[in-house]
């Protein structure tokens, strides 16, 4: 024990500068804080995947094809390094078993591709579906504007036939081939009957009559079983039967053949 230990205090000259320690501590943190930003990754080479055929060591090499000489694998194939006895990590795989994962890893792309084939036939044949029934809509949509078309031209059509419709020589003649209006009278006088034979031959022909013999000619004229026999006998024996039967010519002398075939010549030279 016989020591004898002084504590004595510091002076002013000894302290520390609390200030100073601080910055330094900063500036410590904050190189930590850089280093770790600054620091260089190690190169890596491109990922080599586990399943089948590696094309490429892990070092970077290309892989080779070396032939195993152990009694339990002999004469075996395996993917390796030339690198492999320098002590770094390399590659090493059966070859057997790399082949086989290969086949194994396209048959799996194939079977994807095949799906994805399948998926697009789907859509194609719901999108086929949806433009036919486009199409369809369309089409009925045109067929209906095209019907309600042509039931107004239908309708139209009629209409005009109503107002032209041709004189039928079975029915009496209207009112637009006679000399008279519709609220005219149709008889004639009795006095008419009486003119004799002879005097038949040179009686004049009235308005009114080669008004119903002008619409007799035209309208059998259109008539296509006869209109290409209008020179003969039969045409015009329905035309003068048609002008001795019309209403409106009541109790007049009727016409001949003859008559009638000179007059519509005259008319012709006319």
């Amino acid at each position: 024990m016989g020591q004898d230990y002084s504590y004595s205090q510091p002076s002013s000259s000894d302290e520390f500068d609390m200030t100073y320690l601080l910055e330094a501590e900063a500036a410590l943190y904050a190189d930590e804080g850089q280093s770790s930003f600054s620091v260089g990754e190690p190169v890596r080479n491109p990922p080599e995947a586990d399943d089948g055929i590696p094309t490429r060591c892990y070092c970077g090499s290309e892989a080779a094809i070396a032939t195993s000489y152990t009694r339990k694998d002999p004469g075996r194939l395996y993917y390796t390094c030339e690198n492999r006895d320098d002590g770094g990590c390399h590659i090493w795989k059966w070859w057997d078993v790399a082949v086989t994962e290969e086949v194994f890893e396209v048959q799996r792309e194939l079977r994807l591709l095949k799906e994805q084939g399948f998926e697009c036939d789907q859509k194609l044949l719901k999108l086929q579906k949806t433009v036919c029934e486009l199409k369809k809509n369309k089409e009925s949509t045109n067929g209906y504007a095209l019907e309600v078309c042509v039931m107004v031209s239908v309708l139209v059509f009629l209409g005009l036939a109503l107002m032209f419709v041709n004189v039928d020589l079975e029915s009496p003649e209207p009112y637009w081939f006679g000399t008279q209006g519709p609220d005219e009278s149709v008889l004639e006088s009795p006095l008419n009957s009486a003119v004799d034979t002879s005097a038949k031959e040179g009686r004049k022909w009235s308005p009114r009559e080669e008004k119903i013999l002008i619409g007799a000619w035209l309208n059998t004229s259109k008539d296509a079983l006869v209109s290409n026999d209008q020179k003969a006998g039969r045409f015009w024996k329905r035309i003068v039967d048609y002008c001795n039967n019309c209403p409106q010519l009541v109790g007049t002398t009727p016409r001949e053949l003859n008559q009638c075939k000179q007059r519509w010549e005259q008319h012709l030279e006319s």
